[in-house]
Formats: structure tokens, sequence, C-alpha cells
């Protein structure tokens, strides 16, 4: 199963209830600071945390086991890299289950992640271009953070880099024109992005989506390829592999999964 799917297990009672909304608050804090590549995990069981469920509360203590076999992990930040701002932008369309779509950009900057969210979008997106598009609209406003930052230290930057894997939202970027009936309705999103690229902001090139490293953030990767997402996006800091010492540490699917292992104290180490 997915972690995000057909959930008919029993709500927590009170003081579950009250426990799981502690801990996942405890998690969107160090998510957002170091430990970006469970921030789409965490977005999802935040947005549950009013009605939490028996599979919600093993989701959470999956995340938990998952965080205490890879503690060593966190962010560099290299003196001799480019401070350049370096974005990754992605959508899921109609991946959610009631049928909207997910967004999320990550940041780069000095070799490590400077800035990621993962949210479901507020619009009903039409279409996959749509989707698309708002995430790279809603990524402009850190991105200016970042250069207003920059610039106050003394650092001047040069044309930003976004990578996109969607060819018609950069055609639309790059042109600022509407011109089929169903993308009209994105003009007023589209002209803020191509006066970023008009005026030298921001540069969109095309990646294949195999290679998009943003879409660790909008859906469940499994095995392989959350591992290959994960080491893009945290580093440790021995230098030692991630998975040396235990192979069944993903977050993921846990409809098996049966917690047998202390959480509080790993929430009290988290």
């Amino acid at each position: 199963g997915d972690f995000v799917g057909v959930d008919d297990s029993e709500l927590l009672d009170d003081v579950e209830k009250a426990k799981f909304h502690r801990q996942i608050a405890q998690l969107g804090y160090i998510c957002k600071r170091v430990r970006r590549d469970v921030l789409y995990y965490v977005s999802v069981l935040l947005g549950v945390v009013h009605n939490p469920t028996v599979r919600h509360r093993k989701q959470l203590d999956k995340l938990f086991m998952h965080l205490l076999y890879t503690k060593s992990a966190g962010i560099k930040f290299y003196a001799k890299s480019d401070p350049n701002p370096v974005v990754c932008a992605d959508a899921s369309f109609q991946g959610e289950r009631d049928a909207r779509s997910r967004g999320a950009f990550l940041i780069f900057g000095c070799g490590g992640v400077v800035d990621a969210q993962s949210y479901i979008l507020g619009l009903f997106a039409r279409s996959a271009c749509e989707a698309e598009y708002d995430i790279l609209d809603g990524s402009l406003i850190p991105v200016e953070s970042q250069l207003r930052f920059l610039s106050h230290i003394g650092h001047e930057c040069s044309t930003i880099t976004v990578y996109q894997d969607n060819e018609a939202t950069i055609h639309l970027a790059n042109t600022g024109k509407c011109n089929a009936l169903r993308t009209k309705h994105l003009m007023a999103r589209v002209q803020r992005v191509h006066r970023a690229i008009v005026d030298g902001v921001i540069k969109l090139v095309w990646c294949a989506s195999e290679y998009m490293i943003a879409d660790g953030l909008t859906k469940d990767l499994k095995g392989l390829m959350f591992r290959e997402f994960q080491q893009q996006v945290v580093s440790t800091i021995d230098d030692t592999d991630l998975y040396t010492c235990v192979d069944d540490s993903l977050p993921g699917c846990v409809e098996d999964y049966d917690p047998a292992f202390p959480t509080d104290q790993v929430e009290r180490r988290s």
C-alpha cells in the first residue's frame, strides 16, 4: 500500500491523539531544519493531525525508527562551494486522496539544502502543467528571500537556475502567453514567473523526471529510489553509508509494521 491511501482503521483516543499531535509537531521542526528527506511523510501526517488513526500512529512510529537508524544524517555546507541558489521544483498531479495535487521545491546553496517545502496546492489543478506552474510560482518568494540575504552579506548572485521537468510549463513561462483555452486561467501567475525570467532573476532548465530531486517530496518513493533521493538531500557527519547497519529502515508503507521499540526514547533523542 501507499503512504497516502484508503484508511479504515480506528481513530486514536484522546490521550494517544494528544501524543500524536505533540510528536508530529516535533518532527515538523526537525525536518524543516535538518531532515528534509522525510519532509513529505511529515507533511502528510501533519494533514491528519486532528483525526489521526491507528494506521497514522504506525506510520509515525516507522518515521521515528527511520530517524533512529539514520541519526547521523544532516546537512553539510562547504565553504568553497557556489553560494548561488539552485532550485528544483516539482508537482504530483492529483496524487492526493481528494484528487488535489502536491507541490514541492528544494533550494540548494553551498552544497546543501537551505530551504524546502512540500504541501498540497491550494487550487484544484486542471492539468499537470497547472500544478507544476503553481509550485513554480510559489517557489519565487523563498528564492527572492535567499537573494536578499546573500545581497545583505555582500554576495551578488547571477541568474538562478530553476530545474523543471514539465516542458509545457517551461514554454509557458518563457513566452508569457497563454494561447490555448485550457491555460488562459493561468495568466495571472504566468506573468509573475515570466517577469522574473525577463528581469534575469531566474532561468528555467528542463530536467528529466527521473533526475528531478524534488520528486521525493511529492510522493512516497520506495526502496532504492528513496535512498538515492536521501543521499542527494542529506549527508552523514562521518561520510558513512546511511544503511550500513540496517536495511529495513525506510519510511514508506507500514501495513504490517508492529512498533516494538521505545518511541518515547526516540522522541527524546531526536
